[in-house]
């Protein structure tokens, strides 16, 4: 048996290789809940940690922390969510951005400046 046997077995073991990277992707893609879900409206979206918040999670990717047992400072910290800040849903990205006021308007004015 000559070199071209030896070139089938090749082109054989890279043929499965490939295939099962492929099924391995595609197992990946559809376990995993950042790809399978995104934020559909605010309501999906919630501060990431329970006190003076710059970020915000997905509760369709991830549960948010457990405050029920933290007892937050009553302070505005700067470039928080606290003080009139909140977690919004970028529909068109999927994704949830966190939108800090800018300064401390009146409740009837929306002036927002996201953080990112």
């Amino acid at each position: 048996m000559g070199p071209s046997h030896r070139f089938g077995t090749k082109v054989s073991t890279l043929s499965m290789l490939a295939s099962l990277t492929m099924l391995f992707c595609i197992c990946v893609l559809l376990t995993t809940p950042s790809c399978v879900s995104a934020c559909k409206a605010d309501f999906d979206c919630r501060p990431s940690s329970c006190c003076h918040s710059t970020g915000c999670v997905d509760i369709t990717k991830a549960p948010p922390p457990d405050c029920s047992e933290v007892l937050c400072s009553a302070e505005c910290q700067h470039n928080t969510l606290d003080c009139g800040g909140e977690c919004r849903c970028n529909t068109k990205l999927g994704v949830c951005k966190p939108y800090i006021r800018a300064g401390m308007p009146p409740d009837s004015a929306h002036t927002w400046k996201s953080s990112n």
